[in-house]
C-alpha cells in the first residue's frame, strides 16, 4: 500500500557540533600584527573554532548524527535518505555518506539513498533539497530524510586564515515538520566563476580572489532576491518584500559580508518601489537609483550608506541569526544552518508563525534562496524541544581558549597530516566533549579509524570531577547497586579512587590497594586470582585509557584484566567480584534482568555467551540522585532514612562497547515502586546520552 501524501514538509530536528578548541580573533590581531579591529571589525568575527589533529569532518559528521538519532530516540532503520554536503575532501572517490553508514551496520539498514554533494559552501543546501524532494516525491517510502552540512575551514598562513572555522549540522526532514518548507518560491543563481576554488589537490588550502568573490556574492544575492519576489508575486497576487520577512539567515563567511548582504536587499526593495522603504531611506537612496547593476556591486559610497540605513532591521531580523558563525568561524557548508541553529537558540517559542528566508551561496558558483514558515508541533520536536537538545550555551562554554601560537601550531599540523598515511593523531581527546567521535589512526592503506569518546562521562558518577564518595550502605530498598565515584585520570591513562572497592595505584603492573582491608595490598596477578575465585573481600579491578574508564569484571575461570586492550568484561551466575554490592538479589541476576529489558528495546545486539548474558557488557549501577556542592556530592534523598517518592526515576549507566571503541553508554530510567515491585527489567523510560 503506497504511503499517504506527505503534508507540512521540513525541518523535524536539529542538531549542531563544532570543536572544543578555539582561538580570540583579537589575540589573532596581535599576534599577526596587524591594525585593531581588522578581524573583529573588519569581518565582524569575535572566535575561530578549529579541529586538532584527532577530528576532522568525519568525525565531526559521525557526532553530529549519531547524537541525533540518539537525543530524539530516532532509530537507523527508520532513516531512508542520507545526503551529506561538504567541500573538505578526505577521499577522492569515498563518499563522506558511506562512513557515516558504519552507524546503521549494527540495525542491519543498508537501504539508505543518497551520497555527497560538492560545491564549496553550498554542499548543504543542495542535499537539504535532495532530502526534501525525496520526501514530497513518489518514491518516498515514509522513512525520514536525513542531511548533514559538514565542513573544516582553514587557510594558508596569511589574509585569508581568520576567516576559517569548523563545524557540523545535521537535520531531520519528514511531514508535519515545525520548519515547513515554502518550495513553491524558491530560487536560484548557477554561473561560471573563479572566485574561490581548490585546484591543488594534494593541498586543502583555496585559491581566492577575495573581491571577485564578494562581488559574486552579492550578485547572487540580488537575482537571487529578485527571482524569490517574481515567484511569490505570481502565486499570491501581490507583492514581496522584506515586510513579508521576519528573519532573514544568510551564509556567512564573515559576518561583514552578511551585513553587506542585508543592506542589498533594501537596496532591492528601494529599486522594486521607493514606497517599501519608507520616505526618508528612500530619500537617502535615491542618489543612487540609475546606478548600472554592476556599478552598485561595486560602489563603496552605496555599500557604505545602504549599511546605515539598514541597521535597524539587520538587529532585528538578522541580528539573532549571527551568534555562532561569529564565534566558531566560515563552517563552509555548515555556516548557513548555523544560522538557524543560533535562531532556534535565541529565539525558540517565539518563532512559530515566522517565516525564515535563507539565502545559500557557494563559490564556482551556485546559489539559491528559499523560505520555511514555522510551524507548532509536539514533543520530541516541539521548538521548545529543539532548543533545549542543542543545548548551544554548555557547548559554548565548555569550549578551550587557545593561544594565537597553539592556533598555529595545529594548522602546521593539518599540513603535514593532508594526504599522509600510516599514523596515529598526537592530540589529546581530554577536552573533547562527551560522546564525540575522534580519529583513531589512519594505517598505511590511508584507511582511517574512528572511536567515541564514552557518553557516561556526563553521568554524575562519571563526570570527570572531583566528588566525594557516596556510601554504598545509604542505597537501601531491594536496590543492587554498584557505586562508581570518580577522580581526574591523568594522560597515562591510570583510573583513581573507587568506594568500597580500592583504587589502583603506581604505573602499569603496580600494586592495588584497598583501604577496607586495612591497607592490604594485592599484586596485579593476585588480584587477578582473588577475582577468579570470587573473591568478595578482593579489588575491583579496574582499567582505565586516557579519559576512557571502564569496569572489568571477570568471570569463573577467566582473569581478564589487561591496561591496554579494549574492555571485554565477562559475566556468570557464580563469581563477580561486584557481588559484595548485592542488597537483596545477586548483582548477576539483576544484571540479566536489566539486559533483558535492554534487549526487549532493541538497543543492544543479540549477541549472547552459553550462559544467557549478552557478551563483552561492561555494567556500571548509579542507584542515587546526587546534588553537587563545590568539590563534594552528597546523596539525596538518604534512602536508609526514608523510602523514596513515587515520582523519583534513578538511572542505571549501563556501558557496552558496540562497533567501535571506546564504550558507548545507554541510561535506563525507572520509577521506584516499579524496582520494587517487578525490578529493573520493567523499564519506563530509554534514552540514551
Amino acid at each position: 500500500m503506497a504511503c499517504p501524501r506527505p503534508e507540512n514538509v521540513g525541518i523535524l530536528a536539529v542538531e549542531m557540533y563544532f570543536p572544543t578548541s578555539y582561538v580570540s580573533q583579537e589575540e589573532l590581531e596581535v599576534h599577526d600584527g596587524v591594525s585593531k579591529g581588522k578581524y573583529t571589525i573588519g569581518l565582524g568575527q569575535d572566535k575561530l573554532g578549529f579541529c586538532t589533529d584527532c577530528e576532522d569532518v568525519i568525525s565531526m559528521s559521525l557526532t553530529v548524527v549519531k547524537s541525533l538519532m540518539e537525543k530524539y530516540g530516532v532509530s537507523p532503520n527508520s532513516i531512508g535518505r542520507l545526503e551529506v554536503g561538504s567541500e573538505t575532501v578526505i577521499d577522492k572517490s569515498k563518499s563522506i555518506k558511506t562512513n557515516l553508514m558504519e552507524l546503521f551496520e549494527e540495525s542491519g539498514n543498508g537501504d539508505v539513498e543518497g551520497v555527497d554533494s560538492t560545491n564549496a559552501c553550498y554542499g548543504g543546501t543542495a542535499a537539504l533539497f535532495n532530502c526534501i524532494n525525496w520526501v514530497e516525491s513518489t518514491g518516498w517510502d515514509g522513512r525520514f530524510g536525513l542531511v548533514v552540512a559538514a565542513d573544516v575551514a582553514v587557510y594558508a598562513e596569511g589574509p585569508a586564515r581568520p576567516t576559517g572555522g569548523a563545524g557540523a549540522v545535521a537535520m531531520l526532514i519528514g511531514p508535519n515538520a515545525p520548519f515547513v518548507m515554502e518550495r513553491s518560491y524558491t530560487s536560484s543563481q548557477m554561473s561560471h566563476a573563479y572566485d574561490f576554488y581548490k585546484p591543488v589537490l594534494a593541498s586543502e588550502y583555496p585559491v581566492v580572489d577575495g573581491k571577485l568573490s564578494t562581488t559574486c556574492y552579492l550578485k547572487a544575492l540580488d537575482l537571487c532576491y529578485r527571482r524569490f519576489c517574481d515567484k511569490y508575486s505570481k502565486k499570491e497576487g501581490q507583492p514581496f518584500s522584506l515586510a513579508d520577512i521576519d528573519y532573514v539567515v544568510c551564509h556567512s563567511p564573515y559576518n561583514k559580508l552578511v551585513q553587506k548582504s542585508f543592506a542589498r536587499l533594501v537596496y532591492n526593495d528601494y529599486l522594486q518601489s521607493p514606497n517599501l522603504v519608507g520616505e526618508e531611506v528612500a530619500a537617502k537612496l535615491e542618489p543612487f537609483a540609475h546606478l548600472s547593476h554592476d556599478d552598485s556591486l561595486v560602489n563603496r559610497d552605496l555599500e557604505k550608506l545602504a549599511q546605515q540605513v539598514a541597521k535597524p532591521q539587520y538587529d532585528e531580523k538578522v541580528g539573532p541569526t549571527t551568534l555562532l558563525p561569529k564565534v566558531v568561524g566560515n563552517m563552509y557548508c555548515a555556516a548557513l544552518y548555523g544560522g538557524l541553529v543560533t535562531l532556534i537558540h535565541n529565539k525558540a517559542e517565539s518563532l512559530v508563525g515566522k517565516r525564515l528566508v535563507f539565502f545559500s551561496y557557494g563559490s564556482g558558483l551556485a546559489s539559491s534562496m528559499f523560505s520555511f514558515r514555522v510551524r507548532a508541533v509536539e514533543s520530541p520536536f516541539s521548538l521548545s524541544a529543539i532548543a533545549e537538545a542543542l543545548d548551544i550555551t554548555s557547548k559554548l562554554e565548555s569550549r578551550i581558549e587557545v593561544t594565537p601560537e597553539k592556533f598555529g601550531k595545529a594548522m602546521h599540523l593539518g599540513e603535514t597530516r593532508y594526504g599522509a598515511n600510516d599514523y596515529i593523531p598526537t592530540s589529546s581527546i581530554k577536552e573533547l566533549r562527551a560522546g564525540t567521535f575522534y580519529l583513531t589512526k589512519v594505517d598505511d592503506k590511508y584507511r582511517r579509524f574512528y572511536s567515541r569518546k564514552p557518553s557516561v562521562e556526563s553521568s554524575p558518577a562519571m563526570n570527570g570531577v572531583k566528588i566525594g564518595r557516596i556510601r554504598s550502605e545509604d542505597i537501601r530498598h531491594r536496590l543492587s547497586v554498584f557505586l562508581c565515584a570518580r577522580f581526574d585520570v591523568g594522560e597515562n591513562g591510570m583510573p583513581a579512587e573507587y568506594p568500597k572497592g580500592g583504587w589502583e595505584c603506581g604505573s602499569e603492573g603496580g600494586s592495588y590497594s584497598v583501604p577496607e582491608s586495612n591497607g592490604s595490598r594485592w599484586t596485579k596477578e593476585e588480584a587477578e586470582l582473588r577475582c577468579r575465585k570470587g573473591d568478595r573481600n578482593g579489588p575491583v579491578i579496574v582499567s582505565g585509557r586516557k579519559q576512557l574508564l571502564s569496569v572489568r569484571v571477570s568471570a569463573t575461570g577467566n582473569g581478564d584484566i589487561t591496561d591496554s586492550k579494549p574492555p571485554a568484561a565477562h559475566h556468570s551466575h557464580e563469581s563477580m567480584c561486584m557481588d559484595k554490592y548485592r542488597l537483596g538479589r545477586t548483582t548477576a541476576r539483576w544484571s540479566e534482568r536489566v539486559i533483558t529489558g535492554i534487549k526487549s528495546r532493541g538497543e543492544m545486539p543479540s549477541t549472547t555467551s552459553a550462559g544467557g548474558m549478552i557478551d563483552r557488557l561492561q555494567m556500571i549501577f548509579v542507584v542515587t540522585r546526587t546534588e553537587e556542592e563545590g568539590t563534594r556530592t552528597k546523596t539525596e534523598p538518604r534512602l536508609s532514612q526514608k523510602p523514596p517518592k513515587p515520582t523519583l526515576a534513578y538511572p542505571v549507566v549501563v556501558v557496552a562497547p558496540h562497533a567501535m571503541w571506546p564504550i558507548a553508554a545507554t541510561i535506563l530510567t525507572f520509577s521506584q515502586p516499579n524496582v520494587a515491585k517487578h525490578g529493573p527489567s520493567h523499564i519506563s523510560e530509554l534514552s540514551l546520552l
